[in-house]
């Protein structure tokens, strides 16, 4: 049954995270999850190398790989979760922006765990949600 709950609050799970979830139990596992900042991530020497030569990303395949590396190996991953959630959510995509989208990340990250209104209010000061265009090719935003 931990898998189950190790699958749906994360990215599956390693021996740091089986081994946490097995010492606190499952409330107080998910009580972890869901208060990030009592996380150390200092030791995590997983996330550390593998994301050292990712930070700053230079391009959006290494936006991209960086995301996956955290994904994987963060042990903040129900804060990992909620924030590509929302990322994806208001489609906050480098394809339409510039590479600006860590700045918008790490604008949700903090967040995440507070509640749905400042999320909502974060995508939309940021450019790429409201960059898309309607069906007949104008721009979504009113001319000024």
């Amino acid at each position: 049954m931990r898998h189950h709950y190790l699958d749906r609050l994360g990215y599956g799970w390693d021996e740091w995270t089986r081994d946490r979830f097995t010492a606190l139990g499952r409330q107080g596992y998910i009580d972890e999850q869901l208060n990030p900042a009592s996380i150390d991530e200092s030791t995590n020497t997983d996330l550390a190398t593998r994301s050292s030569t990712l930070v700053p990303p230079d391009t959006i395949q290494e936006l991209q790989a960086l995301d996956l590396v955290c994904a994987v190996y963060a042990r903040r991953q129900l804060e990992q979760q909620a924030t590509l959630f929302w990322d994806n959510h208001f489609n906050t995509t480098t394809m339409r922006a510039s590479i600006s989208s860590p700045s918008t990340r790490r604008c949700f990250r903090p967040r995440v765990s507070t509640n749905r209104r400042n999320s909502i209010t974060i995508s939309r000061t940021r450019s790429a949600t409201w960059r898309s265009t309607v069906p007949s090719g104008r721009s979504s935003r009113r001319a000024r």
